[in-house]
């Protein structure tokens, strides 16, 4: 029997789903919110959050970034509702290198190792927006 795509609704006891469906399983992309308001638009493969993906949690803060074999992988961000950003480059996921811009635009270099989350050094504001970026494109491939 062929595999049937369609797009849905399913119902879960504290989220509701709306997408790409394929044999009563979410595949493809779509849409997921809970009871307490989170939201989830991401692509699924076999009712597992696949590729790209962006989570809005209740308090306004978010998470962009790829998801494969349940872990993030790649560059990924999340920012706080105060405008704080953390960038993060995944592998298999885990991330060593994290680069931190708060809302004064400050750039703050950070590693996590062995479950500690250190200071490598501060970068003051870029005047050059470019410059900022170039900075945390340089940190997160280190």
């Amino acid at each position: 029997m062929a595999e049937k795509t369609f797009f849905g609704c399913i119902d879960y006891r504290n989220a509701k789903f709306q997408g790409s469906i394929r044999d009563n399983l979410m595949d493809g992309i779509g849409i997921v919110l809970d009871n307490e308001y989170m939201l989830s638009l991401t692509n699924w493969k076999n009712d597992m959050p696949y590729g790209p993906s962006l989570v809005v949690f209740p308090n306004r803060s978010y998470v962009y970034g790829k998801i494969k074999n349940k872990q993030l992988q790649e560059i990924c961000s999340y920012v706080t509702p105060q405008g704080d950003s953390f960038y993060f480059n995944f592998i298999n996921g885990q991330s060593e290198n994290i680069a931190y811009l708060d809302h004064t635009q400050a750039i703050i270099e950070l590693t996590y190792r062995n479950n500690k989350l250190s200071v490598v050094r501060s970068h003051p504001k870029q005047a050059d927006p470019n410059q900022k970026w170039r900075i945390i494109s340089d940190l997160l491939r280190a």
